[in-house]
């Protein structure tokens, strides 16, 4: 049975140690120690240094004119023990899938965490739309059967048998 655990948390304007949100949460999900380079990965962002890219985030909510309360929305999608197959690639291929939804309209950054027995994604996810500002308003049940799907197919890909799922949203 996969268990499919997901958080999200979100964040306002503040500032710890000189560093605002973003750049602290960028630097957590991006960290060596937890993740390797080529599981990681962003749309809507160019992938530089991470003060630069912190600072793509601010650019859309500024052109946008948009101060939200919630600067970025950190999405946490863990996997069971099992589910490590070949070193994370195929949770990287998910993360990939996500990612490419969410970065139609949304700036993301991903990074697949390793470094536990409990393989799991970091999302980061600019709060502010740069198609329209409007903000992000996706909610657990609106990502619930999207997951569903997307585990199903990287079961059914690798020879592996999907479902049931248990939740912990």
């Amino acid at each position: 049975m996969a268990i499919l655990k997901y958080s999200c948390n979100t964040y306002g304007d503040e500032t710890k140690n000189g560093k605002d949100v973003i750049t602290r949460v960028l630097e957590y999900i991006l960290d060596c120690n937890k993740t390797r380079p080529e599981l990681t990965g962003c749309v809507g962002v160019v992938r530089t240094c991470i003060p630069y890219m912190s600072n793509q985030f601010r650019a859309i909510q500024k052109l946008y004119k948009r101060n939200p309360d919630e600067k970025i929305v950190h999405l946490i999608v863990s996997f069971p023990e099992l589910f490590d197959i070949c070193e994370g690639v195929v949770i990287k291929e998910i993360a990939d899938k996500t990612a490419n939804t969410i970065g139609k309209e949304f700036q993301v950054v991903y990074a697949v965490h390793t470094d536990k027995i409990e393989k799991h994604i970091h999302f980061v996810i600019n709060s502010v739309n740069f198609l329209n500002g409007k903000e992000y308003s996706k909610t657990v049940s609106n990502l619930k059967q999207y997951y569903i799907d997307i585990f199903n197919m990287a079961y059914i890909k690798h020879g592996m048998h999907p479902g049931p799922f248990m939740y912990s949203l």
